[in-house]
């Protein structure tokens, strides 16, 4: 029995279920809809035609009152409801799309994410299996709308404009018609001509759920003697017709024409044997591969003692058959990849499958060919650039077992895997594993859950672990290993802070230092790679006109407008508002409007400008767009084809460079000041990371840190590569605070085209909250509301109230009863974040 919300349904996993039409199967179906007054989990007959097929996981179509909708099963063998069960309509997939231990995993997201049970599911199918109904409406027995719309002209002009609108191919769906409608009433005009039974309506699927790709291939129809005689015969008169009968006497599977063409065998002469009866032609399953380079095998290299230390740990807790979580604690360049490769061949030796998990897409080129070189056909790649066909392979791949390793960003948790016996989740601290639309689910706590409940080993590792994972470890929560030195022959880089307060005239304003300049020099000269790192794209911050003081700002959002050189725009990076920028103030005409601050396209341009004889590459937000964009960018450096890599946080992390050693911070204040509890942490841990960049081949490293605030104690510890000595005052500083982990936290935000509404809905919610937490003499206190630090984005104001308390299970259950309280328009337009990544 699982439980969502006051709904409880008994679920049964053996099938097929023996029944008669005297005892019916109901299942119990959450339809996938994406409204405020969407219903909780709804009871419906098993058809017997579907007896044999539905399963827990099933893609369903049903009657939902009046209309229909797509579901999810997620329980046979419901008792029957007390009226008559409507029956499931069609079955949409032959196969389920999850299995009992992933939906009670979406159960869980749900319930400690205040999120609908559909959204959950949808974290756990690939793009293009699930679909949506469309609604067509066309008219019928009306052989001349116009002269019908003319007769209705007088007497009732707004049927005669929808007769008009329906006799238009283009109005045919009725998301288009609602657009194109001009009335006040589309619903009561359809109604009066549904009466008159002039209109025809038909649901229909937006798109077929994907399938897997079958291609003609052909195999041999006759004996191998046969084909090898018949080959004789033709050489002479069809020498391609004999290679194809070498070829398919000699071949048992069968080939595509694209395999048989490689190998000799053109199309032409596989049509005349196909004729001739000597050749056979079917339909294969074809993968949609993803690996575009197939690499070579490799074998592992001797471990490290430290890297031994860390691999044992996690063999050991494999070996128990019991879950535990290891927080690896390793200096950049310390092996730590190596150490899960180990841990994921002995998960795979033990009968058990795995899971690793990369904080950004632009990872997932460098450990693919890693990986793909350990462990082969074994790995499947999950990631949102994948095509639909692509990622529906790999998770077919995965749940058939063909494929034992998921390999992705933070949506390959919940991959298939039969047996998970190993998650791994590298560069544990990045806030790229929290999402940010709903459901709002944290993959680091997530994984943790589903490591519990599947008996599996957690792996978190980090060079800069979250406070609260190392707390939890010094804490004895979780297991720590710690690998304080990089492996051998590889040194830390030597760190240097400049002071651009104190720094004298530069000769790029604003962008290089003279250290930064004269290193960039140096490297080109000995032929060495360097990167240059800021996290802001685009050209310049903002514009602003030296006389009138004018600043472009977005329309939509509270923010400036950035300027992007490539193509003379401003952007807003909120809700993508784009324009031309201007060569005049538009206010005052003025001609001294100007650029200020950096982006990485002016970082770009003032590097070819300073070094005209280098290759720049540039690797953001902007230059990675297209598909394998990353995996090019990389590929393309790590060969050598450029001398200085620009890029944002994409560069930061994880990647892997011989050849680099140097690299340039250029703003390590950017995110100092931020009005976020974290913003000390996330600084140190990127200029931790970035610096990692430098000195992982044969020579060593060097890092330049340009700061406004060198002693700021983020900034500190980053030089000095002192995690020990961040981490102690960041938690002094959360403790006299009650933040993470000393409390929990949960930010519910209200967001509204009217900013008086969006602070009546968060003070509603505010006030319930507190006036629970007050009933329950709980320790719970609520902050605000108050206007958010980005106060308007995509047209929306937004207010929230921030409730802290010193233990999650209060907090959690203080918000949930505050949120019940109210009406359920304001729960519907409320977002609550629990345990959120940032408070902006």
């Amino acid at each position: 029995m699982w439980e969502y919300g006051c709904v409880k349904v008994v679920t049964t996993f053996t099938l097929p279920y023996s029944h008669t039409p005297e005892t019916p199967v109901f299942a119990t179906v959450v339809v996938d809809i994406e409204r405020p007054d969407a219903p909780g989990p709804l009871t419906y007959q098993v058809p017997d035609a579907l007896q044999e097929s539905i399963r827990v996981g099933s893609y369903v179509r049903v009657p939902l009152g009046t209309r229909e909708a797509l579901g999810y099963v997620v329980g046979i063998g419901a008792p029957a409801p007390a009226g008559a069960a409507r029956p499931i309509l069609s079955l949409l997939h032959p196969d389920p799309l999850f299995d009992a231990p992933l939906l009670h995993l979406a159960v869980w997201i749900a319930g400690r994410y205040h999120a609908s049970l559909a959204e959950t599911l949808r974290c756990l199918v690939p793009d293009g299996l699930t679909t949506r109904l469309r609604r067509l409406i066309s008219l019928q027995g009306v052989p001349e709308p116009e002269a019908a719309a003319a007769a209705l002209e007088r007497r009732s002009p707004v049927l005669a404009a929808l007769v008009r609108l329906l006799a238009d191919p283009g109005s045919a769906d009725a998301g288009a018609l609602r657009a194109r409608w001009e009335g006040s009433d589309l619903s009561s005009a359809l109604a009066r001509l549904r009466a008159r039974g002039w209109i025809r309506e038909e649901l229909v699927l937006d798109s077929p759920p994907i399938r897997a790709r079958r291609v003609a291939a052909y195999a041999a129809a006759a004996p191998a003697a046969v084909l090898r005689a018949e080959a004789a015969a033709r050489r002479a008169r069809a020498p391609a017709q004999a290679r194809a009968l070498d070829l398919f006497s000699a071949q048992l599977a069968p080939l595509t024409l694209s395999e048989a063409g490689a190998l000799g065998a053109p199309a032409s002469a596989l049509r005349v044997l196909t004729r001739d009866g000597l050749l056979r032609k079917d339909a294969v399953v074809v993968r949609r591969n993803p690996w575009h380079q197939d690499g070579s095998r490799t074998t592992p290299p001797a471990l490290t003692p430290a890297q031994q230390r860390a691999a044992a740990a996690i063999l050991e807790a494999l070996t128990s058959g019991q879950h535990d979580t290891i927080l690896v604690h390793g200096v950049t360049a310390s092996g730590k990849t190596e150490v899960y490769l180990h841990a994921i061949e002995a998960a795979l030796g033990a009968g058990r499958d795995a899971i690793m998990l990369l904080p950004e897409i632009s990872l997932t080129a460098q450990v693919v060919e890693v990986f793909k070189g350990r462990l082969g056909d074994r790995v499947a790649l999950l990631h949102s650039r994948l095509s639909a066909g692509e990622r529906y392979d790999e998770w077919r791949r995965l749940r058939a077992g063909e494929a034992r390793v998921a390999v992705g960003a933070r949506s390959a948790l919940f991959a298939p895997c039969p047996r998970p016996g190993l998650i791994v989740v590298d560069e544990e601290h990045e806030p790229s594993y929290k999402q940010e639309n709903s459901p709002r689910y944290h993959a680091r706590r997530t994984a943790l859950e589903r490591a519990r409940a599947a008996d599996a080993v957690l792996v978190l590792g980090s060079a800069t672990p979250a406070v609260e994972s190392y707390f939890a470890a010094a804490g004895g929560e979780y297991r720590l290993v710690e690998m304080p030195e990089r492996v051998p022959g590889r040194v830390q880089p030597a760190i240097h802070v400049v002071d651009l307060r104190a720094a004298g005239r530069q000769a790029a304003p604003g962008v290089f230092s003279d250290p930064l300049l004269a290193a960039l020099a140096d490297r080109l000269a000995r032929g060495e790679q360097a990167i240059l790192f800021l996290n802001r794209r685009g050209f310049a911050s903002f514009i602003l006109c030296r006389d009138c003081g004018f600043s472009a700002r977005c329309p939509h959002c509270s923010v400036s407008l950035t300027l992007h050189a490539s193509d003379h725009t401003l952007r807003c990076h909120h809700c993508n508002h784009q324009r031309a920028a201007p060569t005049l103030c538009p206010r005052c005409r003025s001609e001294r409007i100007r650029p200020f601050g950096l982006g990485t396209e002016r970082v770009e341009a003032e590097a070819r400008a300073r070094f005209p004889e280098a290759r720049v590459l540039r690797m953001d937000r902007d230059t990675t767009t297209a598909k394998d964009a990353h995996g090019r960018l990389y590929r393309a450096f790590r060969a050598g084809e450029a001398d200085i890599l620009v890029g944002t946080q994409m560069v930061a992390k994880g990647l892997d460079f011989p050849n680099v050693t140097l690299v340039g911070i250029l703003a390590a204040d950017t995110g100092l000041n931020m009005p976020d509890y974290r913003a000390a942490e996330r600084t140190f841990q990127l200029l931790t990371q970035a610096s990692g960049r430098a000195g992982r081949g044969p020579r060593p490293g060097e890092v330049i840190i340009q700061t406004f605030d060198p002693d700021n104690y983020a900034i500190r510890a980053a030089r000095d590569l002192d995690y020990a000595s961040f981490y102690r005052q960041e938690v002094d500083f959360r403790r006299e605070l009650g933040y993470p982990p000393f409390g929990a936290l949960v930010n519910v935000l209200a967001a509204d085209p009217e900013s008086a509404a969006a602070q009546a809905r968060a003070s509603r919610a505010a006030m319930a909250i507190a006036r629970e937490a007050k009933r329950e003499e709980s320790d719970v206190e609520v902050l605000g509301p108050a206007p958010a630090p980005l106060a308007r984005i995509k047209r929306r104001y937004r207010w929230h109230a921030i409730v802290r308390g010193p233990r999650d299970e209060e907090v959690q259950a203080v918000v949930r009863r505050g949120l019940d309280a109210l009406p359920a328009a304001d729960r519907a337009a409320l977002s609550v974040d629990v345990d959120p990544a940032s408070t902006m």
